[in-house]
């Protein structure tokens, strides 16, 4: 057989679905973004198409707590490239991973990624007024930093006197 009717052959093989498999990679330019502390996004691109194998039909994203087994990961199947994982634990480190399928199914897995969800924001504090013209208050920022600030509004000058604190961890001075 020549090399120019085998070409046609595998054309045509290749437009009737003979040729179709799995995808030979995994979905490109992974990122994962912790944007609260019960959120994460997640986005990608498909798979090179050279080596997609056939029309990718299919995206699954796996996540799970660090440091648990890869088999206790919830799966979320779609068929578009990004997605809002959502209700998940605060502080809370992640790692998450994602395939394409085409009709056939499953490709490989992409590298796995890690993202830790946000901390919480304590609520704010009110403030408290200590005498006639003392304003005293509070307003947390997170765990482990506040504003604080006092100030007299009545001076003579009727400028107001204000000191303003940044209270931080010592671990992050």
């Amino acid at each position: 057989m020549s090399k120019e009717i085998k070409y046609i052959q595998q054309q045509r093989d290749r437009r009737i679905g003979k040729d179709r498999s799995v995808p030979g990679a995994p979905p490109r330019n992974v990122t994962v973004e912790a944007t609260s502390p019960t959120t994460i996004n997640v986005s990608w691109l498909p798979p090179p198409v050279e080596r997609s194998n056939g029309a990718i039909v299919y995206y699954k994203v796996f996540f799970v707590e660090v440091g648990r087994s890869d088999s206790e990961a919830t799966v979320t199947t779609l068929n578009s490239t990004s997605i809002v994982l959502d209700e998940l634990k605060r502080w809370t480190e992640y790692k998450i991973w994602v395939l394409a399928g085409t009709s056939v199914g499953d490709g490989p897995r992409s590298y796995p990624y890690t993202v830790r969800t946000h901390e919480d924001a304590p609520q704010s504090g009110t403030g408290y007024r200590g005498g006639n013209d003392v304003d005293i208050g509070v307003r947390l920022r997170t765990c482990r930093s506040a504003f604080s600030s006092f100030g007299r509004s009545k001076l003579p000058e009727e400028s107001l006197l204000r000191c303003l604190y940044l209270i931080l961890d010592s671990l992050s001075v």
